[in-house]
């Protein structure tokens, strides 16, 4: 059975851990005050911006699972490329163009968006506010169109050498840019370990000798997460963010493997709900948020209902919208054999 059939709700639910960050930080951001009750929450969100690493790191892993699983097929690029355009094109427009008519954001320079390079335009100060969080929706497209050509013309001792070389030389070009704050978080190229390190588990998961092994030591897999994550948070407090992004992405690599041995229970139920609706969620939640937070004032209303509000739209958009074109694509377009059967529907959601 390919792995890539297999339907992991605990992924979705660690998923959910990286929405809920990004949320926390981007309205926490401007609501800090020292004499809060919340003070701990509006502290522990200052690290929100992290969870773009985690979405890079379980990215990096089902992308090069689907791919690895189906690089036999001969309509491998035309399955994957049609099934991401269903994916991501309709909530993206949707985006731009409810945008547009509400007046939320001026589609300036439109080229930008319409070719997913704002993450370029990102570290210049070009974009939109509303539109500010799509820099990490143009590396995810970027990686799609990289990533599955790598897999397809590499064997797996090639691809698990130079993801390895990734995950090593990749924070040391983000340490050479360190006084570049912006391109050090937005430009592709210096944020590939993240995706590499999702990549390296994907080979590990399709290799029993290795996998077993690996989950015979599991009980080591959340103390090594503890310690990569106080190092990131100390690092941050250092004001070495190249190492942060460094060490979050292995603490999320360790997360991931955790969760792939123990598969825990509790990421399963309303935790999947929200991380499998985490894609309409991250693109509407800070227009949003901003909305019901004039509308509703301060207290405790003024921070539970634009939270709840961005959370509610993101689940309604998945269930009424994107999982009926997600259930479309998967119909019309099938990875196959050589022999012309079908190779299997990928993990849902991804």
């Amino acid at each position: 059975m390919l792995l890539s059939k297999l339907r992991l709700p605990e992924l979705d639910g660690l998923r959910a851990f990286a929405i809920l960050q990004v949320v926390a930080f981007h309205f926490f951001d401007s609501r800090r005050s020292a004499d809060s009750i919340l003070f701990p929450i509006i502290a522990a969100s200052r690290f929100g911006w992290s969870g773009v690493d985690l979405f890079f790191v379980l990215s990096g892993f089902l992308i090069s699972g689907i791919v690895l699983d189906n690089r036999d097929s001969p309509n491998l690029f035309r399955t994957f490329y049609a099934r991401r355009a269903f994916r991501i094109l309709p909530m993206y427009a949707t985006l731009l163009v409810l945008g547009s008519y509400f007046g939320w954001i001026i589609l300036h320079p439109l080229w930008v968006y319409l070719t997913f390079t704002q993450n370029v335009a990102y570290t210049d100060g070009v974009t939109e506010r509303y539109l500010d969080v799509t820099w990490s929706l143009a590396v995810e497209e970027q990686m799609y169109l990289l990533l599955p050509v790598t897999i397809y013309f590499s064997n797996r001792r090639v691809l698990a050498a130079g993801a390895f070389g990734l995950v090593v030389l990749t924070p040391i070009a983000r340490a050479l840019c360190s006084n570049l704050d912006p391109w050090i978080f937005a430009l592709t190229p210096l944020r590939l370990d993240s995706f590499a390190i999702g990549l390296l588990i994907a080979l590990a998961w399709r290799d029993p000798s290795l996998w077993s092994w690996i989950s015979s030591r599991r009980t080591g897999l959340t103390p090594a997460m503890v310690v990569l994550l106080v190092c990131a948070v100390e690092a941050q407090r250092l004001d070495a963010k190249w190492a942060a992004i460094s060490f979050f992405a292995l603490a999320y690599g360790a997360a991931l493997m955790t969760v792939l041995a123990y598969r825990p229970k509790f990421l399963r139920g309303p935790l999947a709900v929200v991380g499998i609706s985490a894609y309409s969620m991250y693109l509407f939640h800070e227009p949003i948020m901003d909305l019901v937070a004039r509308v509703v004032g301060g207290g405790p209303l003024g921070i539970a209902l634009p939270i709840g509000s961005a959370v509610v739209v993101g689940v309604l958009a998945y269930y009424l919208i994107e999982r009926r074109l997600i259930g479309f694509a998967a119909s019309q377009f099938k990875y196959r054999s050589r022999v012309g059967q079908d190779a299997g529907n990928i993990v849902r959601g991804t």
